[in-house]
C-alpha cells in the first residue's frame, strides 16, 4: 500500500437534519410525523468531499389476507411481509405456512424467544414453512452471519451499507453469490445521499441480488438534500459517471432539514406518540403486533 497517496481527512461535519416522513406502521407503532438522519460530511488534505447518510434519533403485523388478494390481482408481483421479528415461532408458522405461492420470502416473521436466539427460532421456522427468509436482524455483523448460515436460518441477508458499510455490504454480497445465498438490501425512510448509497452498493454487487428496498418512492421525492436527486425510471437507476456518489450536497436544504430537526423534543422520532393518535394510551412490546390486540 502507497501510504503518500492514501488521503487524510481533514474536517468531519456531522449534522443532524429532518424531512417528512408518511404513517407506516411498523412494531414499534407508527411512523411520525417526521423522520431523523445524521448526514457525515468529510473533507481530505487534496480538497475532495465525500457524503454519507446515517439513521439518526432512537428508537407488522401484516395482513396476509390482504396479501393473497395482492396475489391474485396481480400474480407476477413479488410479495413479502416483515413482521421485524413481531410474531412467536408457532404463529409465524401457522400464519405461513403454505404460502409459498403467495409470498416471495419472509423477512423476519419471528425471533428470539424461550432462551433461544432469532437466528435459532428463525432456523426453526425457515425449516417448518419452506419458505425463503430475509433478515436485517439476526445477521447484522459477521460474527452473527457466520451463525446465522450454520443453522441455515436465512436465505436473504439484507446488508443494509448504513451499518455493514458500503464495503461490508458488497463483501457481503460476494459470500452469498459463492454460497449460493441471494443478496439485498434493507431501507428505512432516508434522503437522497442513502439512495445514492444504495445505488452504488446494488450496482457493486455480484450475481442476481433481490430487488432493492427503498422508502424513497413513498416520500415522493420531496427528501431532498441534494442538488439533483437519482432518478427512478422504470424501476431502475442508472449509475452517475461523477466522483464518489455522484451527488453533490444543497446546502440550503440542509440547512432547512437541520432546522426541522431542532424543532423535535430531544431530536428524535418516536413511533408510539404516532401510533398514540391511532390508539390511545398504546405502548410498544415487541411481541404485540402495532393493530390486532386483545
Amino acid at each position: 500500500m502507497n501510504t503518500q497517496a492514501s488521503p487524510v481527512i481533514t474536517d468531519m461535519k456531522v449534522i443532524p437534519v429532518a424531512g417528512n416522513d408518511s404513517m407506516l406502521l411498523n412494531i414499534g407503532g407508527a411512523h411520525g410525523a417526521l423522520f431523523t438522519r445524521n448526514i457525515v460530511v468529510l473533507t481530505d488534505n487534496a480538497g475532495h468531499t465525500g457524503v454519507g447518510e446515517a439513521p439518526g434519533g432512537e428508537v407488522i403485523y401484516q395482513t396476509l389476507d390482504a396479501a393473497r388478494e395482492l396475489k391474485k390481482r396481480f400474480p407476477d408481483a413479488r410479495i413479502t411481509v416483515d413482521p421485524n421479528g413481531a410474531w412467536l415461532l408457532d404463529e409465524a408458522i401457522a400464519l405461513c405456512k403454505g404460502m409459498g405461492y403467495v409470498l416471495t420470502y419472509a423477512e423476519d416473521p419471528c425471533g428470539a424467544e424461550q432462551g433461544y436466539s432469532g437466528r435459532e427460532v428463525m432456523a426453526e421456522f425457515r425449516r417448518a414453512t419452506g419458505l425463503p427468509v430475509a433478515t436485517n436482524m439476526i445477521a447484522t455483523n459477521w460474527r452473527e452471519m457466520n451463525h446465522a448460515i450454520m443453522l441455515n436460518a436465512v436465505d436473504i441477508p439484507l446488508a443494509d451499507p448504513h451499518f455493514w458499510t458500503l464495503s461490508g455490504a458488497v463483501r457481503v454480497a460476494q459470500m452469498c453469490d459463492e454460497w449460493g445465498l441471494t443478496w439485498g438490501c434493507h431501507s428505512n425512510n432516508h434522503f437522497d445521499i442513502s439512495l445514492a448509497m444504495f445505488t452504488h452498493v446494488a450496482a457493486a454487487a455480484p450475481g442476481k441480488p433481490t430487488a432493492i428496498d427503498t422508502h424513497w418512492i413513498w416520500q415522493e421525492g420531496e427528501q431532498r438534500l441534494t442538488n439533483f436527486p437519482l432518478q427512478i425510471v422504470n424501476g431502475k437507476i442508472a449509475v452517475p459517471d461523477a466522483p464518489g456518489l455522484g451527488v453533490e450536497l444543497d446546502w440550503e436544504q440542509v440547512q432547512k432539514a437541520h432546522e426541522v430537526y431542532k424543532s423535535l423534543p430531544g431530536g428524535s422520532r418516536n413511533d408510539a406518540t404516532a401510533m398514540q393518535y391511532l390508539v390511545p394510551g398504546w405502548k410498544f412490546d415487541r411481541k404485540r403486533p402495532a393493530f390486532g390486540r386483545n
